[in-house]
């Protein structure tokens, strides 16, 4: 009995009790000096010390040449201090090492983090992660891929830390771009790289912004969530799931965060109060959806309380997902993205909910307060894809449904709905209810029309089960009926244009005495408002 006693916590302590914590401080030491499991600085002499590290890569390297292994085992936790902290060549110059990570510097960056368990996340924290009052800044350079490795990473946690790069310049676009021959610009390519096997992924009061090409790019095979999460100024997508794999599985969350200005690169130093430098689009080399997924993915997503705007392209484009899954946005914003607000895919079920929507695409065509004058002189394909605003593909085999939402804009089209009638007809229930449309005219958009209400590619409004209990004004191809009307809804507003920042602070909620306060049908699963 004693033995067996024994023998049970012998294997408590050693399933309990193994993960380490780690330490990152400026005045720490490398890797032989310190074993970074203390929270003090290098004393000065000796190895082996029980004192932190002075750089976050000595965590993955040991500043030998192609010596790139993780010190740290699965589900332990490193705490970074100080900072910020360089992760990649030293540049920009052949044989300028100086110290870590030296060779190839397009091959010089992390190697993917050690998987935790579910009860034993591996964690990298930003010193304040507690209150993230301060964010500690990692920042790679010279070339390097990414500055954050998950690639087939599970159960990992990352806390109050501030991605980016100190370069000005893209791999994307007609101009501006980064010199990868030596001297090397001092810029990474993305934020974070992900692949097959990446799941139970969780970000919090992140930072990703300032890379020459995505800030998140590579598909996901299990739940990620990002929440408090600004993702900006990075010249392709800011979440860009299109690897050249779709993913198989899992849910992407994105939680009270925003996805902003993608499509740009960021200036370096910062000057301005809109660091935009240089924007491109489709038309001069570009990419900048918030969100790009592929064909045939079949990750669900979940948004909640999250921003999209100022996007060289699309908001959130979801139209390539397909499945089992289910989109969900509710009480988001999506305004001033150069392409379509929001699209929607054809997956069992699509969800849109309480959502502010403004369709204003031509935005980035004028002036921005806080930007540099010259941000927007490569742009010209606004308002792509015949100027839609919100795209939704009701072929899936499930229910689709758009209730509660707000949206005033101007475009070609409002709703641009592919459905054809049999399909839709006979694979669930379409729901379009209490929503609010209400049309502006744009002097410098489409000689000034009002826009379009529904455009149906294959199918009609008999796609739809239930269409009630919305208000449609001031919009083209619309006959009211039912609960419907073409009466102003009573919005805060305004509901005029004169420039193209007249829409920069619309007020979509309702009016005192608006007809369409408790005007609506009671719908369940909305308990909180957008406000």
């Amino acid at each position: 009995m004693n033995r067996l006693i024994g023998l049970i916590l012998f294997l408590l302590f050693t399933t309990s009790s193994y993960a380490a914590t780690y330490y990152i401080r400026p005045g720490g030491g490398d890797r032989t000096q310190c074993t970074g499991l203390t929270d003090a600085d290098y004393p000065g002499s000796g190895t082996n010390q029980a004192c932190a590290w002075s750089q976050f890569r000595y965590s993955f390297t040991t500043g030998e040449y192609n010596n790139f292994a993780w010190a740290i085992s699965g589900g332990d936790t490193i705490i970074v201090r100080g900072g910020p902290y360089r992760i990649g060549y030293q540049g920009p110059n052949p044989g300028d090492s100086g110290g870590p990570n030296p060779g190839d510097p397009f091959a010089v960056a992390m190697p993917p983090i050690p998987s935790g368990t579910s009860s034993n996340h591996t964690k990298i924290l930003g010193e304040n992660y507690a209150s993230c009052t301060t964010k500690t800044g990692i920042y790679a350079g010279y070339g390097a891929n990414a500055a954050i490795n998950i690639r087939g990473s599970k159960y990992v946690d990352i806390q109050c830390i501030d991605l980016t790069d100190h370069g000005q310049c893209g791999k994307i676009g007609n101009s501006n771009g980064c010199s990868s021959s030596f001297p090397v610009d001092d810029y990474a390519s993305n934020g974070v790289t992900a692949s097959t096997g990446t799941a139970n992924i969780y970000m919090k009061n992140v930072d990703i912004h300032g890379f020459a090409s995505r800030g998140w790019i590579g598909h996901i095979d299990g739940n990620v969530t990002l929440e408090n999460t600004a993702i900006r100024r990075n010249p392709g997508a800011g979440i860009d799931l299109d690897d050249g794999s779709p993913s198989t599985g899992g849910t992407f969350s994105l939680i009270n965060s925003i996805v902003e200005w993608n499509g740009c690169i960021e200036e370096y130093p910062i000057v301005s109060s809109v660091p935009s430098y240089k924007c491109f689009d489709q038309n001069s080399g570009g990419y900048g959806d918030a969100i790009g997924t592929q064909g045939g993915d079949q990750a669900s997503w979940n948004i909640d309380r999250s921003i999209f705007r100022y996007n060289t392209q699309d908001g959130p484009d979801l139209l390539h997902s397909v499945g089992s899954g289910v989109i969900k946005i509710t009480r988001s914003q999506s305004y001033g993205n150069m392409g379509q607000q929001i699209k929607l895919g054809a997956t069992e079920n699509s969800i849109l909910q309480n959502n502010f929507i403004v369709h204003n695409c031509l935005r980035l065509s004028a002036a921005f307060p806080g930007a540099p004058s010259g941000y927007n002189s490569s742009l010209s394909n606004f308002c792509r894809a015949a100027g839609d605003g919100i795209v939704v593909d009701l072929t899936g085999p499930g229910s689709a449904r758009i209730e509660n939402n707000t949206y005033i804009g101007y475009g070609a089209t409002t709703l641009d709905v592919n459905c054809n009638d049999t399909v839709c007809g006979s694979s669930g229930i379409k729901t379009l209810r209490n929503n609010i449309f209400v049309g502006v005219s744009n002097p410098s958009y489409d000689s000034g029309n009002t826009p379009g209400f529904i455009y149906y590619s294959g199918g009609s409004d008999s796609a739809w089960d239930n269409f009630d209990y919305n208000r449609v004004y001031n919009m083209r191809g619309f006959t009211p009926s039912g609960t419907n009307s073409s009466i102003n809804p009573g919005i805060i507003g305004p509901i005029t244009m004169t420039t193209e920042s007249s829409l920069d602070s619309v007020d979509l909620r309702l009016a005192t005495g608006s007809m369409s306060i408790d005007a609506g049908t009671t719908i369940s699963d909305i308990t909180t408002d957008i406000f």
